[in-house]
């Protein structure tokens, strides 16, 4: 992605999270509890749009038009994929108090559930790139090699989504009799954010398992943020007397997207050849 299209990207998104903020500002316990994962996806943008800039200024010093992978590049990518992920978390915890079980409400919830599916592949699919230090790496599956991304999208999406956007749907269909919790369309969608953030986790630890020092040296910073911001949500969760399940799965996948954040936070992308160097500056030139 281009630096103009991420910071658009980012821009855009921290916008849709201030109008659902305004747009749920009238009640009380959605606000409260969704407020920390769409303020934590906002300062995610925020972030991003300030790595693009530094990005932007990269590029104009080395002269380039279209410079390679980078350091810089996936850590943008990164904040921006997690700010998203961040978003349909926030917005799923206001579902779970303001849904009705309308077509609407149902609609928004498989929407954001669609939305953290497509933001998981796409942070998946940085570790099949094979223009990063390494290679491509592929995955020993049943004696086979196979690409991260085409296991995410069977599990995540064969195994996991279609079966339980089924029955979540006909649950919605036999409304007024008995059905679990765990059925009802934004506790689905969020279980289901729960497991491929889950999944994003452990197929990302496969690839970058092999810390460096520096990786090490930076862990405790993630897991003491990641630590904090899981106890302020649970405090706003005690407060407002509601029930622990979502809480639950909130957690997993705030783990899910810190231990993204943290495995692309190291990714290296290759250096640029000398003939690559001169061949885009001539470019710049011409």
């Amino acid at each position: 992605m281009k630096p103009t299209t991420i910071r658009y990207a980012a821009m855009l998104l921290g916008f849709a999270v201030l109008v659902e903020l305004v747009f749920y500002r009238k009640s009380t316990d959605a606000l409260l509890v969704g407020l920390p994962y769409l303020m934590a996806a906002n300062l995610a943008c925020l972030v991003c749009v300030g790595l693009v800039s530094r990005w932007q200024m990269g590029i104009r010093k080395e002269n380039v038009l279209e410079p390679p992978p980078t350091v810089l590049q996936i850590r943008t990518c990164a904040f921006l994929l997690v700010a998203c992920q961040l978003a349909v978390v926030g917005t799923l915890n206001i579902s779970t108090v303001v849904s009705q079980g309308s077509p609407s409400d149902l609609l928004l919830d498989y929407a954001a559930m669609v939305f953290f599916f497509f933001a998981s592949y796409r942070v998946v699919s940085v570790t099949d790139d094979a223009r990063q230090t390494g290679g491509y790496i592929p995955f020993n599956f049943i004696g086979r090699p196979r690409s991260r991304r085409f296991l995410f999208a069977l599990f995540a999406g064969y195994c996991a989504i279609c079966p339980l956007s089924i029955m979540s749907l006909e649950v919605s269909i036999i409304r007024g009799e008995w059905y679990p919790e765990v059925l009802r369309a934004p506790q689905a969608c969020l279980l289901m954010a729960a497991l491929m953030a889950t999944m994003s986790w452990g197929l990302l630890s496969h690839r970058y398992g092999a810390a460096s020092t520096e990786r090490h040296k930076h862990y405790r910073v993630f897991a003491g943020g990641a630590a904090l911001f899981i106890l302020c949500t649970g405090a706003i969760q005690r407060m407002l007397s509601l029930g622990s399940y979502v809480y639950i799965l909130s957690v997993i996948a705030i783990a899910g997207c810190t231990a993204v954040l943290y495995y692309l936070w190291f990714v290296e992308g290759p250096a640029r050849s000398n003939n690559e160097m001169r061949t885009a500056s001539t470019a710049v030139r011409t």
